[in-house]
């Protein structure tokens, strides 16, 4: 922690074994984790300085203070500086590029407080936390000539915290600053600095501070929580779970970010036996990544948890296992009102906001049978269900394995499956075991009305689908299933595609496919329709369409296939003909197909869509325009 900050005009040296060599020289930022940074000018108010630079704005008085500085994303902190003495004077004659190619701005290289005596100048950082280390970087500088130099001394300042010190050399300087690093505030949250003009120099200047607050050294003998999850529990809230170790503490920090690699910032502190939290009230379509560590007493901590990333709900689509049309749940509920056999199949089911998804219910191996008046009711609808899908459900009896397929799940997306059972049938225990890969959940069907329980995070497999297999309980001689709730959402695990690499056209092998045997696409440019299918080289008969157009965020596409299609991509190209997105789908039906996208995370400009199937064959190119 004591090499944050910027080292600059560091040089390195290459030799070979003749004695020839070449020298290269750069610069290099070395911050701390989840580092924040404030600017500080040593100004006069009648000389201000822009943001994100903070002002004395004040005489170089004693008593003088400042607080509640921003730091340079513009958010207020606690930081603040106190000048405990006074200095000789406050000036704006300090240096000045005249095109801002200095170190800092002109308007913040020309300010500065000056001394000349040989008494100590002292300042107080203020306002600090004893959670953080601070690093503070100094800048000073000031017209002097050589003249000037033989006649008054040199400018060289030592500026002093504890037992550190270190020196600048002021004069004509546009570029070097020199730090202080690793340090701790004391008891009142204070760090004071003292600058001193040492013999043989002129004066002591400063014209600029850094401070920087980063977090400390992880206390080596806590041991970090561990498997940290994060996933979308509602549609503006996101669950967090993670396992804690054997250490004793006295809580733990939950911290959060817009990006994976951060800057990270304190969201909540929770007890020492919490291991889950939720983060609720997050704006629609949201995604947020988080780490966590334990605390001991407010200023002892662990190293941080893994990064979890997580995005709240964004669609929600529910399934009726009823058997008769009978007593169905209106939509936007997806009914069977079938008896199921193997092979059953009910496409394109519609979200709760009563939009096509594309997501596909399939019967692998079906139920023992079905139940129509052993369902369970409110009477009011106050259930985790409505009353109407209370009361149907399948069964399996022991020794019975029903298997279902989910697919046209988006390859990009992350879903929750949640699964509901009531009954009313009290000769038995009726304990249902539903199981998605490796992560297994039961539920007591008993007169159960408030209860669904959830398989969480699951990944689809590489054909778009997600197998689920439900059966009895050990001692259960019968297992209930009245409903299946499936929550989507996008994968923070997927990365955008790099537009500056190969366009659509690109990439393949000498056989001009790729791995799962799609055609490569390879457009024609310039498309130059905007919000209809363009009458380029590649247009065909199947119409591809979608709305809203323009759009900000969703988009829903529509299009007719002549005749099923066992496998597709589509493609979204922006302005330029890179790809951006891509997503696969199985077992497209004939007739009408709708998909509902999100795009929000697009940049606003003009995207090109189209279909191929395995076979070659292609929709016409579809143009939208994102707005925001």
């Amino acid at each position: 922690s004591t090499n944050v900050g910027a080292y600059k005009g560091l040089i390195i040296t290459a030799t070979d074994t003749y004695g020839g060599s070449t020298s290269d020289t750069f610069n290099v930022t070395v911050n701390g984790r989840n580092q924040s940074t404030v600017l500080l000018s040593f100004n006069t108010a009648s000389n201000p300085v822009p943001a994100p630079w903070n002002g004395m704005n004040s005489a170089a008085t004693a008593g003088a203070a400042v607080t509640n500085l921003k730091d340079n994303n513009g958010h207020a902190t606690t930081d603040g500086v106190t000048l405990v003495t006074a200095w000789d004077g406050a000036y704006a004659t300090g240096m000045n590029t005249g095109n801002n190619s200095g170190i800092f701005p002109d308007a913040v290289l020309k300010n500065f407080y000056s001394g000349s005596t040989a008494n100590p100048y002292t300042f107080k950082v203020t306002g600090l936390s004893s959670a953080k280390k601070y690093a503070l970087v100094f800048y000073a500088g000031y017209p002097w000539t050589a003249s000037d130099r033989t006649a008054y001394g040199s400018l060289v300042a030592n500026y002093t915290v504890g037992t550190q010190t270190v020196s600048l050399d002021a004069a004509n300087n546009i570029s070097n600053t020199i730090q202080l690093a690793g340090l701790s505030p004391d008891a009142s949250g204070n760090i004071t600095v003292t600058v001193t003009r040492p013999v043989g120099s002129a004066y002591c200047l400063l014209n600029a501070l850094e401070i920087l607050s980063y977090d400390g050294s992880a206390t080596a003998s806590l041991i970090p929580p561990s498997n940290l999850v994060a996933v979308g529990a509602s549609n503006n809230s996101i669950r967090l779970n993670w396992a804690a170790s054997a250490d004793t503490r006295t809580g733990f920090e939950i911290w959060r970010s817009t990006s994976r690699t951060g800057p990270f910032s304190l969201l909540a502190t929770v007890g020492a036996s919490v291991t889950t939290y939720t983060d609720g009230s997050l704006p629609a379509n949201s995604m947020y990544y988080y780490e966590v560590r334990e605390v001991v007493s407010g200023n002892q901590y662990s190293a941080f948890s893994n990064v979890a990333g997580g995005s709240v709900v964004q669609y929600t689509v529910n399934i009726s296992l009823n058997s008769q049309q009978t007593g169905s749940q209106p939509a936007p509920w997806n009914d069977m009102n079938a008896l199921i056999s193997n092979g059953f199949r009910l496409s394109n089911m519609t979200d709760m906001n009563a939009q096509p998804t594309g997501i596909n219910f399939n019967v692998v191996r079906t139920f023992t049978s079905f139940n129509d008046q052993l369902g369970v009711t409110t009477g009011n609808n106050s259930g985790v269900v409505p009353d109407a899908v209370m009361k149907t459900f399948y069964y399996n009896s022991q020794g019975d394995t029903a298997r279902i397929r989910i697919d046209g799940l988006s390859g990009t997306g992350v879903f929750n499956f949640g699964f509901y059972a009531g009954t009313t049938f009290s000769n038995a225990p009726t304990i249902g075991v539903y199981q998605i890969g490796s992560q297994i959940t039961s539920l007591n069907a008993y007169n159960n009305t408030t209860n669904m329980v959830f398989i969480n995070g699951v990944k689809p497999d590489s054909t778009g689908s997600v197998l689920i297999t439900f059966y009895t309980g050990n001692t259960s001689p019968y297992a209930m299933w009245t409903s299946l709730t499936i929550q989507g959402m996008p994968s923070p695990d997927v990365t955008p595609p790099d537009t500056t690499t190969s366009p659509i056209s690109g990439g393949g092998s000498g056989g001009g496919g790729n791995a799962i045997g799609l055609p490569i696409v390879r457009p024609s440019h310039p498309w130059t329709m905007v919000g209809g299918a363009s009458t380029d080289s590649l247009g065909s008969n199947i119409s591809l369409v979608g709305y809203p157009n323009p759009f900000t965020d969703n988009v829903t596409l529509k299009m007719g296939l002549p005749h099923s299609a066992g496998q597709c991509r589509l493609i979204i190209a922006d302005a330029n003909g890179k790809i951006v997105r891509q997503e696969e789908y199985n077992n497209m039906p004939a007739g009408t197909w709708q998909q509902s996208l999100y795009l929000g995370n697009l940049m606003r400009g003009i995207y090109y869509i189209r279909i191929y199937n395995s076979s070659g064959e292609k929709s016409a190119t579809f143009s939208l325009m994102k707005i925001k």
